[in-house]
């Protein structure tokens, strides 16, 4: 009697197992492998790729020294308590964050007390604690007695930095707008590229001021560091994120510096479009005042309706003011 194995060789697809009532069911060794093969090999291949990566970098760190001057520690120490503070580290942490406070809230005299107090107490009085005083006298709009903090941390032995040059210039933008251009020359001239918003708020109070040359050149500055991008790569000029008296600012200089580069130049495409974002009629307060300084300089300007927030300033009209403004010859 002659047994026969119920698998058989198929050289095709692997082994084929025939039932008694002639069904197969085939066993496949080869092909695609089955999904939780995938995933496996998957996950292996990312564990042996995270092993290596963290293998060099660990090497790269403890031979260079780069970013850190001693090598990497061993994850369990990340999950280990900090070690325990002195009382005096503890009353100086209770005084920042105090400060903190009152940097956040605008309330500078009880800054100001919580510093002379450190001083009385003899706790040491960090950079952090006096730029937490001199952001409360920012935001109070205290510019006589920001500047006094500024010069008593400099008879501190202690170097300004930029939070320290960004709330005077902030404090005084208004109301002594000089004090706020000294500060972003300064700044300027230690390498330091104010912010954004620093940059708005001086700008704002040198309008607000009469001084427009000044908020011109203070904008051009900010333009040439890469603080201001408002042309798009279509040509046009988007104001949409400025405050009134700087898109007003901007937009003298953007038409002006337009205009200056089509003297020369024949007829074609050289129109600005220029977006305030979208408004109602009554509420386009940015479109009014962008379309004020355009008027000012004599330009025709087709404007589109509230609820597309843009302007067209034409070639011609942008020809006509560069021939205007081009000096006589």
């Amino acid at each position: 009697m002659v047994l026969r194995s119920p698998l058989r060789r198929d050289a095709s697809a692997g082994w084929t197992r025939r039932s008694a009532r002639g069904a197969e069911w085939r066993l496949t060794l080869r092909g695609t492998p089955s999904r939780w093969v995938r995933f496996s090999s998957l996950f292996l291949f990312l564990a042996l790729a995270v092993g290596a990566s963290t293998c060099f970098a660990r090497a790269r760190f403890s031979t260079a020294g780069w970013p850190h001057s001693e090598p990497l520690k061993p994850m369990r120490t990340f999950f280990e308590p900090p070690p325990p503070t002195s009382p005096e580290d503890q009353d100086r942490l209770s005084y920042e964050a105090a400060l903190q406070v009152c940097g956040e809230s605008g309330d500078w005299k009880q800054a100001v007390q919580l510093l002379d107090l450190m001083a009385v107490r003899e706790v040491e009085r960090r950079l952090s604690a006096w730029n937490s005083a001199l952001a409360a006298c920012a935001t109070a709009r205290n510019w006589e007695k920001a500047s006094e903090l500024l010069t008593n941390m400099r008879a501190a032995d202690l170097t300004p930095d930029h939070d320290s040059y960004h709330a005077v210039a902030e404090a005084s933008a208004e109301e002594a707008p000089e004090l706020a251009l000294e500060m972003m020359s300064e700044m300027r001239e230690k390498g330091l590229v104010p912010a954004l918003t620093t940059y708005c708020r001086v700008i704002e109070g040198l309008s607000r001021n009469s001084m427009q040359d000044a908020a011109l050149e203070e904008f051009r500055k900010a333009r040439d560091q890469g603080v201001f991008q408002l042309w798009s790569r279509s040509g046009n000029l988007d104001l949409t994120e400025l405050p009134n008296e700087v898109a007003q600012v901007a937009t003298h200089a953007a038409i002006v510096e337009r205009a200056e580069s089509l003297v020369e130049r024949k007829a074609g495409r050289g129109g600005v479009y220029i977006f305030t974002g979208p408004s109602t009629r009554k509420g386009n307060f940015l479109q009014r005042d962008v379309l004020k300084v355009l008027q000012d300089f004599g330009l025709k300007v087709r404007k589109d309706p509230e609820r597309l927030g843009r302007m067209l300033v034409p070639f011609s009209e942008l020809q006509r003011l560069g021939k205007e403004l081009a000096p006589v010859s």
